[in-house]
C-alpha cells in the first residue's frame, strides 16, 4: 500500500514544521502545492506566500528530496482545483491519494491502522475520518448540541484509492475517468468505510456492519485556535469568494459588524466557522499538538486595507 500525501499551503509558517514532524512520517511521499489562487489579496505579485511558508518547504524539499515534492507556479493558480489537478502528476495508478490540510493532523499510529484496515479490507477504496474541532485553545472542541457528538461530517476527501484519469472539477472531491464525483456517486458507496459516526451522512453496509471502534482513525483540526489575523483574512477571501464582495466589501462588511472593535473582531472570527448550534466541551485526551503555543497578531482593518491597496481581482467559486 503505497499512499501520496497532498496539501495545498499559502501562508501557513504557523503550521509547516509540525505538518512536517507528524504528517510527513504517515506517507510515503508528500506533494506540497504552495501559492495563493487568483482573487486572494494576501500574497506576492508572483503569486507565492508573503510570510516564509516557501523557504521552509524548500528546506524540506532539499531535506528530503526523495519524499517532498513541492509544486509551484508563476503567477496565481486560476483555482484550488487546478492547483490539486497539479500535485495528480505526483501519484500513479493504484496508490492511495492522501489529503492533508495544513491545520490538519494525525496520531503516529494512523499509518499502521491505515494499513491493517487495508489488509482486512481488501475491496475498499475510500475511508472517512472522524474529525475533532478544537476551538479557541488545545483543551477544548467543538460538539454539536443537537447530537451531543464531536463528530463532523467533511466533504473534503481524505483518503482514497487513485484511479487514472482523476481530476478534480470542485476542490473538496474527485471526479473518476466518467466526471462521476466519487464521493456522492452511490455506486462507490459499497466501497467506501466511514470510521466514525458521521452526522447527515448516509451509512455504507461498512459503517453500520463492520466498523470497529478501535480501528478509528481520527484527525484533528486546529483551524479556530490558530493565529486570529490569519483567521481573519481567510475569511475576507471567503467573503469575496462566497459572496461576490469585492477585497474592500469583504473588509468593510466586516468593520460594520464588529464597529471596527478589536475585542468583538475576535468575537466575530470564534463564530463566522459555524452557524449550527454549537456547544463547547473540554477535552484532555492526548492529540498531536497538545504542547504547541500558538501565537497570535492584533487585527487591525485599516492596517490590513492599507497593506493591500487597490485590489480588484475576485477569487472563482
Amino acid at each position: 500500500m503505497k499512499i501520496i500525501g497532498m496539501t495545498c499551503m499559502v501562508n501557513e509558517e504557523e503550521f509547516v514544521d509540525d505538518f512536517m514532524r507528524v504528517n510527513l512520517p504517515l506517507v510515503d511521499k508528500m506533494v506540497v502545492a504552495e501559492g495563493a489562487v487568483v482573487g486572494n489579496p494576501f500574497c506576492t505579485p508572483d503569486g507565492h506566500s508573503v510570510d516564509n511558508t516557501l523557504t521552509l518547504l524548500e528546506k524540506y524539499r532539499d531535506l528530503h528530496p526523495d519524499k517532498v515534492v513541492l509544486v509551484t507556479k508563476e503567477g496565481k493558480w486560476n483555482s484550488k482545483q487546478e492547483q490539486k489537478n497539479a500535485t495528480l502528476e505526483h501519484i500513479n495508478e493504484g496508490e492511495w491519494w492522501f489529503g492533508i490540510g495544513a491545520d490538519e493532523f494525525y496520531m503516529p499510529q494512523a499509518r499502521k491502522q491505515i494499513e491493517s484496515l487495508h489488509e482486512k479490507y481488501p475491496e475498499i477504496t475510500e475511508y472517512i475520518f472522524p474529525m475533532i474541532h478544537f476551538w479557541n485553545d488545545t483543551n477544548h472542541i467543538v460538539v454539536d448540541e443537537t447530537t451531543r457528538s464531536h463528530r463532523a461530517l467533511q466533504r473534503h476527501q481524505r483518503l482514497f484509492k487513485y484511479q487514472g484519469f482523476m481530476f478534480f472539477v470542485n476542490h473538496p472531491t474527485i471526479n473518476d475517468r466518467e466526471n462521476r464525483d466519487i464521493f456522492f456517486n452511490q455506486d462507490y458507496e459499497m466501497n467506501r468505510m466511514i470510521l466514525g459516526a458521521l452526522v447527515g451522512f448516509k451509512h455504507t453496509p461498512y459503517a453500520v456492519n463492520n466498523y470497529n471502534e478501535k480501528e478509528e482513525i481520527t484527525m484533528f483540526h486546529y483551524s479556530f485556535i490558530r493565529n486570529r489575523l490569519h483567521q481573519i483574512k481567510k475569511h475576507i477571501f471567503y467573503l469575496m469568494r462566497d459572496q461576490d464582495y469585492t477585497f474592500e466589501e469583504a473588509v468593510d462588511f466586516i468593520s460594520k459588524v464588529t464597529h471596527n472593535d478589536i475585542e468583538t473582531i475576535y468575537g466575530y472570527i470564534e463564530q463566522i466557522h459555524n452557524k449550527s448550534k454549537l456547544q463547547i466541551k473540554e477535552y484532555d485526551v492526548a492529540h498531536p499538538l497538545q504542547n504547541k503555543v500558538f501565537e497570535d497578531e492584533i487585527i487591525d482593518l485599516d492596517a490590513l486595507r492599507c497593506s493591500v491597496g487597490n485590489f480588484l481581482e475576485m477569487p472563482e467559486k
